[in-house]
């Protein structure tokens, strides 16, 4: 069976209507006609900073930095079925999550209560030095780091309406998914077809 990566933040579960109140809550101005064209279009900057003017002092990241950030959230009910269903066929589970701050450990507590027969979690900005057959995640930035991995590494880019700093690398064995049925009929199919 095959050992997979799952990113967490929007891949699990999206903090950004939590994110974006707390910057309100701090803001000189929020560029909210942007925001929304942008929500429109399918091209929100990952930093909802970049939406708001903030008084000086005032980093927009701080929000991730809090140490109870994840406590009491939830992964989506669908993402939740589909790692079970994940576990039950015989597939490792790893989270991994790029983490700033003090949240890691709430974080962790957060995927040990909502998926607790996969408590495999790492945190890293470079995801490619874990092994894996597979991985999950929102961002290509992080799926375009395993291109040197073997063509038969499964990367599954789950399509958000955040824009992205680059493409994903063409030579990679990339599919992009929208929901989480789809992920796992990706991972599916490339287990039947690989074996």
């Amino acid at each position: 069976m095959a050992k997979i990566i799952i990113d967490v933040d929007i891949t699990l579960l999206d903090l950004s209507d939590s994110w974006l109140e707390w910057l309100n809550s701090f803001a000189k101005y929020f560029y909210e006609d942007e925001y929304i064209e942008d929500c429109t279009n399918d091209y929100v900057n990952y930093n909802l900073g970049d939406y708001f003017i903030l008084p000086q002092g005032i980093d927009p990241i701080d929000f991730w930095r809090h140490p109870e950030r994840y406590d009491g959230e939830v992964i989506y009910p669908e993402a939740k079925e589909v790692l079970n269903k994940l576990i039950d066929d015989g597939h490792e589970i790893i989270f991994v999550s790029d983490c700033c701050g003090e949240h890691y450990i709430s974080k962790q507590k957060m995927l040990q209560r909502e998926v607790p027969r996969a408590s495999n979690f790492i945190s890293t900005s470079i995801k490619s030095d874990i092994l894996a057959d597979i991985i999950v995640d929102d961002r290509l930035k992080y799926i375009n780091q395993f291109k040197d991995y073997p063509k038969d590494f499964l990367a599954i880019w789950y399509g958000t309406r955040y824009n992205q700093c680059q493409d994903f690398d063409a030579s990679m064995n990339c599919y992009k998914a929208s929901c989480w049925k789809d992920i796992y009929s990706l991972i599916d199919y490339y287990c039947q077809t690989k074996n």
